[in-house]
């Protein structure tokens, strides 16, 4: 699973399973007299611990080996018969273990998720247990679930970074379902709660995409905008969906938020000379995404739109060119998103004017 959930859960739900593997397999381990009184209880705390110490995290360690342990954690508390013992913390753990196993094990992981929920429902970690299950029932198409997960989840919830997490997660699940007026309402949801700037960003980018999808596109392209110029990553110049692959499904999706915002940005430009290079990237995405999404989707139609669009600003600009034969030539065909101002060290007009070194006259006479 995507390593943001399987950290959400571990470090931000609550006490959640932090609680459930650390303090009470821990400070409050049995008793001698303890085991021997309760021999269920006494082997579930061996089991829980097998568990916590075959899936402890590693930073040389990448995504494929935690699930793969977590998938072997699980296997070691089903075969040993801990869902029979009735330990309800060991029956978050095991819910926990498959939710972070590789995607076959995700139906195994809703059951887990259920029982549960169904044995403790007001254990420490059900907040945290309820958004996994969210995400556990979009990877099996248990899309009602889903949302009633999600739903659940937020009435337990009460950390505002999380809580913006569950409404973006809640909006792009009524995206996947048509739902726009609750895509729209959740997203402004997860913008009245985060402080966190990658968090805006995506919710930024996915009401952008909803109200263009409404038909409403001028309330879209700011928004868009915004998103698109949000600096991410190690240079502050990639954009969040650079940052954090995956999120989006289907996948071509990604190409539809990118010629929005790549819209938005000509937009910004209309009449100087980077608007007709942000025109012919957006028109490249707009392509991919139609080459890569079922005909019958929802929303081929809206960027058929957008194409033509596209197309059409750009043969009047060509136009526009050859009637003036003093006209600059703003742009050459591309094959990717121009960069943003400033982006890859070079220097905008205005660094440059700001840079005491910088010396107009001798740029003219090195050329």
């Amino acid at each position: 699973m995507v390593g943001g959930r399987y950290s959400l859960w571990f470090l931000v739900g609550g006490a959640a399973l932090i609680v459930i593997s650390h303090a009470s397999r821990g400070a409050a381990r049995l008793s001698p007299w303890q085991r021997v009184a309760d021999p269920r209880a006494a082997k579930a705390e061996v089991l829980s611990a097998r568990a916590d110490v075959l899936r402890t995290p590693r930073e040389d360690l990448g995504e494929r080996w935690l699930q793969l342990h977590n998938h072997k954690a699980a296997i070691i508390i089903e075969l040993a018969g801990g869902e029979a013992l009735g330990d309800p913390e060991l029956l978050y753990l095991l819910a926990d273990c498959l939710a972070n196993a590789e995607a076959a094990a995700q139906p195994r992981a809703q059951q887990a998720l259920l029982a549960a929920l169904e044995a403790e429902p007001d254990h420490p970690g059900a907040a945290g247990a309820w958004y996994e299950l969210g995400h556990v029932a979009e990877a099996t198409q248990s899309f009602e679930l889903a949302d009633e997960a999600y739903a659940r989840a937020l009435t337990r919830q009460w950390d505002t970074e999380v809580r913006a997490e569950i409404f973006r997660a809640r909006a792009q699940l009524n995206m996947r379902l048509k739902n726009l007026t609750g895509a729209i309402e959740w997203y402004r949801a997860a913008l009245s709660e985060t402080r966190d700037a990658e968090t805006r960003a995506w919710a930024l980018w996915g009401l952008a995409v909803a109200l263009d999808r409404s038909w409403d596109l001028p309330a879209a392209l700011p928004l868009a905008l915004e998103a698109f110029r949000s600096g991410f990553g190690p240079t502050g110049k990639a954009s969040v969906l650079d940052v954090e692959e995956g999120v989006l499904w289907p996948l071509a999706e990604v190409h539809y938020y990118r010629g929005l915002a790549l819209l938005a940005e000509a937009h910004a430009r209309r009449g100087d000379d980077g608007e007709v290079s942000f025109l012919l990237a957006s028109q490249l995405m707009w392509v991919r995404y139609l080459d890569e999404t079922d005909p019958a989707q929802p929303w081929v139609a809206r960027a058929k739109e957008h194409l033509e669009a596209v197309r059409e600003h750009l043969a009047a600009q060509a136009s526009d060119d050859e009637e003036d034969p003093d006209a600059v030539v703003r742009s050459a065909p591309i094959a990717e998103e121009p960069a943003r101002p400033g982006a890859h060290g070079e220097q905008t007009e205005q660094e440059e004017e700001a840079d005491p070194d910088f010396d107009p006259d001798a740029e003219e006479s090195s050329e």
